[in-house]
């Protein structure tokens, strides 16, 4: 996939990316956040995908890993205070 593929194809999701990292982080700012990271590891993963048919739940797949990774380390800085 080219990159001017990716950034078309991401610039389509970007609503439903940004509802659904909203729907597990609960916060606009942390979804942005969430939503970033997943753009940055979707890039540097992008050869793993095997089906570019598949690229929107492929990536709706890393916005959710993102999304709790981004709740795992707000719930660690919680326990450390």
């Amino acid at each position: 996939m080219s990159p001017d593929e990716l950034g078309r194809r991401v610039w389509e999701l970007r609503g439903p990316l940004m509802r659904l990292a909203c729907a597990i982080v609960r916060r606009q700012q942390d979804a942005e956040d969430a939503v970033q990271e997943a753009l940055v590891r979707a890039w540097e993963k992008r050869d793993t995908l095997r089906d570019e048919r598949y690229f929107d739940t492929w990536l709706m797949r890393v916005v959710i890993n993102e999304s709790k990774t981004l709740l795992r380390r707000r719930r660690r800085v919680l326990w450390k205070r």
